[in-house]
């Protein structure tokens, strides 16, 4: 008797099935099916089956139907690569199936993992068991040219070998390149319980980091480096606890939001205590500018999921960069930022917290585009409650579905640090001062950026330039204020400027022969909102003698 079926499906939508098979029975009246020539599609990979059609693809069924015994079934996926399926399976608590690969790719057998592509070319045999409710593979692989994410790591070997009851089982894995044992895994597996217990010794000789880098999911960036050292895995597989110490080499990595990359010392030190990587006073220096800070904290995990990271970072006085953005069409802010102080990363790795602490060091330099007031971006996930006059708020968050960065920024603005509102990206007028002052600023990477505080101008300008034409300079008197409480655009201004110069006033006095330049100074005060202002010009005449400034005054004063 002979059947066909098609499907199409399964993992991916572009998997199919084209199956072609008989039905027997031999002579102890067993039911046979047999295979036929027929293909499969997987991953965008088409596979053979039996492509000689002879009778030794086949499956043997008992009259119970509770157990299957597979002679062979053969799958090609090109003139060289092939794997064989053959074992048992009894009811549903038991089977016995082993898989031998010959010259496969290994992507194309292996599932899609999330920002990992696995490559290389798969030799040996797989045994997978099943006893009761306990999966309990053995093997002996070997993959060439193991790679990930386009980088090889080596040729891997994978061997594990059970005792006759099947209660331990032997463990003896390498990753080796060019004669050199980059990572090593030897030890027991323990499978008399519940759930099999680890007791693994782990060797690592300068292990590349750079192919895990996708991992940073575009929080973090450019994570390299190597790594060396002796762990030990210890206690039930699923959750197991780790001892030992690893050091780090040419690593480092970047915070892509804020466009900084650090690197850090030579040999640094990591400490492995049960689920939490301890990072050891790591000293760190950015790549641009050089500045320095030391990093410590650690990194933990529960069951290889939720990993959560609590790090702080000391400056230890040194003005270290943590900003180096630059103008892009609608951007919330821009600028260089250098911090003496302290800072703590914290949080799950999809929603990860950075905050600072600390006053601005020189070199400061924040900017903040007036251009772009439609994309501040919606608040309504954050409410924040006033807890005194001082302006320190009390946060009440739901983070739910957040995913991103957050910043937020508790600084003492001091005079090495500048403040610029770029009121006209195109011609490029813009306020900026120094001064002192304390600030609050949140920001997060959906968009959100709220301000807090207040700040004192020490000294400042006011560049005011008009169809390329007009380009003077105002000089911000001292004393002035902006004034923040939450949204960076609707700061409250306070403040003059003084654009002085030497005119003749001959034009007001109504005397052309007067010709004696005299000090004059516009003067603009700027009030109310930052976004439209409240702007009044007066012209003062410092130093002129008092009947010429009288006179110059009812003027300016005369409507005519």
């Amino acid at each position: 008797m002979f059947f066909r079926t098609e499907f199409k499906g399964g993992s991916d939508l572009n998997d199919s099935y084209n199956l072609n098979f008989y039905h027997t029975f031999n002579k102890d009246n067993k039911s046979v099916i047999g295979l036929k020539t027929s293909d499969i599609n997987f991953k965008g990979n088409k596979w053979v089956l039996n492509k000689d059609g002879d009778n030794k693809n086949k499956v043997v069924i008992n009259r119970t139907l509770d157990s299957i015994d597979i002679r062979e079934i053969v799958m090609n996926n090109s003139a060289q690569e092939q794997i064989r399926l053959k074992g048992q399976l009894a009811d549903s608590t038991y089977k016995d199936l082993q898989l031998e690969f010959k010259i496969v790719s290994l992507n194309k057998i292996t599932p899609a993992i999330d920002s990992l592509r696995l490559q290389g070319e798969v030799n040996g045999t797989l045994n997978i068991l099943q006893k009761d409710n306990i999966y309990l593979p053995s093997s002996n692989l070997a993959v060439e040219d193991f790679s990930i994410n386009d980088m090889r790591l080596g040729d891997l070997t994978v061997g594990i070998v059970g005792n006759k009851d099947l209660t331990e089982f032997a463990v003896n894995s390498q990753i080796t390149d060019k004669g050199i044992e980059k990572l090593s895994v030897v030890g027991n597996i323990n499978n008399k319980e519940e759930m099999p217990k680890a007791d693994l010794l782990v060797s690592l000789d300068k292990f590349d980091l750079e192919p895990f880098a996708p991992l940073g999911e575009n929080i973090l960036s450019n994570i390299r480096g190597f790594v060396s050292g002796n762990a030990r895995i210890q206690g039930p597989v699923d959750n197991p606890d780790f001892s030992g110490v690893l050091t780090l080499d040419k690593a480092g990595l970047g915070v892509p939001y804020l466009n900084v990359d650090y690197n850090f010392a030579a040999n640094s030190r990591v400490n492995l205590s049960k689920q939490t990587f301890d990072f050891d006073q790591i000293k760190v220096t950015d790549v641009t500018k050089n500045t320095k800070a030391t990093l410590d904290g650690t990194i933990s995990h529960s069951f290889f999921r939720n990993w959560l990271l609590d790090l702080n970072v000391d400056t230890k006085d040194n003005g270290f960069l943590i900003l180096n953005t630059a103008f892009e069409e609608e951007v919330l802010y821009y600028g260089t930022g250098y911090l003496d102080g302290k800072g703590r990363i914290f949080g799950p790795t999809k929603a990860l917290n950075i905050k600072v602490e600390g006053k601005t060091a020189k070199g400061t330099s924040l900017k903040i585009p007036l251009s772009d007031v439609a994309s501040i971006g919606d608040y309504s996930f954050i409410n924040f409650v006033e807890k005194n006059k001082l302006n320190h708020v009390e946060e009440e968050r739901v983070l739910d579905g957040f995913q991103g960065l957050e910043l937020t920024f508790d600084l003492d603005v001091t005079p090495d640090a500048e403040v610029e509102i770029v009121t006209d990206t195109k011609t490029g007028s813009s306020l900026k001062g120094s001064g002192v002052g304390i600030l609050l600023i949140r920001i997060n990477t959906r968009g959100a950026f709220e301000m807090y505080g207040d700040f004192v101008v020490v000294e400042g300008q006011y560049n005011y330039k008009f169809g390329g034409v007009i380009n003077k300079t105002f000089q911000v008197k001292p004393g002035g204020t902006i004034v923040w409480n939450r949204e960076p655009l609707k700061a409250t201004l306070d403040l003059e400027a003084v654009y002085a110069l030497n005119a003749n006033p001959a034009p007001l006095l109504d005397n052309p022969g007067y010709t004696r330049r005299i000090p004059t100074e516009v003067v603009i005060k700027l009030t109310d909102d930052l976004e439209s202002p409240d702007i009044e010009f007066n012209i003062d005449f410092p130093g002129t003698n008092s009947i010429v400034q009288s006179e110059l005054e009812y003027r300016l004063q005369d409507p005519r």
